[in-house]
């Protein structure tokens, strides 16, 4: 037996959710296959698709409907993109049993289908968005940091921004920054993810290089990242 579930069924864009594939097997089915199962994963459009190894699991003597079974599962975080209905097609498990018990039977092979599963996404809502806001979902928080303390007029440095919590860290998007005593140009962007919970978590980095234009003792503003929980 071969199930798939997708929960919750409803997200927001950019909110996690987990897409979760059952494997049950009886105790006879169990003795027979002497290779493991091949597991072919459905295409996921639309949706940014995480192992997850803390998802893994097996479960030994669970018994369903009067049937004792061995359930192993595999979960993937996934994250939609846009909003709108996202069809899941089923996964695929591809097996050999053999014909009888004989050491030397031929195999026959077998496939079995999960369920097809929908994703439903939605937008944050519209009251109450910051104007600077700009996608940003999940749990955050930021700090930030100059690489000198000093420098000269004309001479760059380094600010950068850590943004870090649980959220598709991938696709934060970076904010904007101005300042009047200084040349702002992007730099680069750093990513850390973390998999192996079942909250995806990880932290994103983003530099500028500011080049003074004015001598004296200068501040970076507080940089505000606003993000929708």
């Amino acid at each position: 037996s071969f199930h798939a579930r997708v929960a919750p069924e409803t997200v927001y864009v950019g909110q996690q959710a987990s897409y979760e594939i059952a494997v049950f097997l009886d105790d006879d089915v169990r003795q027979r296959l002497r290779r493991n199962p091949e597991f072919v994963p459905p295409e996921l459009r639309g949706l940014l698709a995480y192992d997850l190894p803390a998802g893994r699991r097996s479960l030994r003597g669970r018994v369903v409907d009067g049937r004792r079974y061995d359930v192993h599962v595999f979960e993937r975080a996934v994250f939609p993109l846009a909003a709108g209905r996202i069809e899941i097609p089923p996964a695929q498990l591809n097996y050999l049993l053999p014909q009888s018990t004989g050491f030397f039977s031929r195999e026959e092979s077998y496939t079995a289908r999960s369920e097809a599963r929908t994703l439903v996404a939605v937008d944050p809502p519209a009251a109450g968005r910051p104007a600077d806001w700009r996608g940003a979902v999940g749990a955050l928080r930021a700090t930030a940091r100059l690489d000198a303390a000093r420098a000269r007029v004309g001479d760059p440095l380094v600010l950068t921004l850590r943004v870090e919590g649980r959220a598709n860290v991938k696709l934060l998007p970076r904010p904007a920054l101005a300042l009047a005593w200084a040349s702002v140009v992007p730099g680069e962007e750093r990513v850390t993810l973390d998999s192996t919970s079942l909250a995806v978590r990880g932290a994103k980095e983003y530099d500028w290089i500011l080049t003074p234009r004015t001598s004296g003792v200068q501040a970076t503003p507080a940089l505000r990242y606003p993000f929708f929980d």
